[in-house]
């Protein structure tokens, strides 16, 4: 029986509730198969140089592995698959990496460029799962990153969803997240959230730490809220 995208998604969904009163473990598997299940036998850190490079003697290069035939610039940047259409590449990616942060990044890209993928572009509706399944399994990996949740919080806010965007970027800041980047972005989403008092200290933070776009600042100019000084 073909599964379509509407069926991933609910089942995305229900992973992501019952991970709220289930182990994580389980909403991983509900979410696209272990975490183990992939040529390495287990998933592979993106933050971690042993995971990623190895050492000692006969230690292989194992990001190299996997991104010298499955992630180049082209595929980040969603011009073109290595190995098949996209999202191939992407997905074979964050099987061995879920935690892969500029894959994440691409992949949720790919799914905001695509809501309704048809099997005649990408050959991928079989095994493709909804981008938030691969948040899902990314932070089941490693709750305590934040740079998972910032990355969440950049794709919930251009969906649209921006009180869950919220959440996600105050789940990076609890865990330490910091720095002018993430300071502009979160700015950003709290003007679209109309929270301008708020806005306007992330806007402040991020133009102090070096932020040069003036985005933010044109937001909260165009919205009325921008204060000189």
């Amino acid at each position: 029986m073909r599964v379509t995208i509407d069926q991933l998604i609910r089942a995305a969904l229900v992973a992501i509730a019952l991970s709220l009163v289930t182990p994580a473990a389980v909403a991983a598997e509900l979410c696209g198969g272990p975490l183990s299940n992939n040529n390495f036998g287990r998933p592979l850190d993106y933050a971690s140089d042993q995971d990623k490079y190895g050492f000692g003697d006969g230690a292989k290069n194992k990001l190299a592995l996997v991104e010298d035939y499955h992630f180049n610039s082209d595929v980040e940047m969603l011009v073109s698959g290595m190995t098949g259409p996209l999202p191939t590449d992407l997905h074979y990616t964050l099987r061995h990496f879920p935690n892969h942060y500029r894959a994440l990044h691409s992949i949720a890209k790919w799914h905001l460029q695509n809501p309704s993928p048809d099997d005649e572009e990408c050959n991928c509706v079989k095994w493709l799962l909804p981008a938030e399944c691969y948040f899902t399994r990314a932070i089941t990996f490693r709750p305590q990153d934040p740079v998972l949740y910032y990355i969440l919080g950049i794709y919930l806010h251009k969906k649209g969803d921006l009180e869950r965007a919220r959440d996600a970027y105050n789940d990076a800041s609890k865990l330490g997240l910091d720095g002018a980047e993430f300071q502009y972005n979160y700015g950003l989403l709290l003007v679209d959230l109309e929270d301008y008092e708020l806005a306007r200290e992330y806007a402040k933070k991020a133009y102090g730490g070096g932020v040069p776009f003036p985005g933010l600042r044109n937001k909260l100019k165009r919205a009325g809220q921008w204060r000189d000084g």
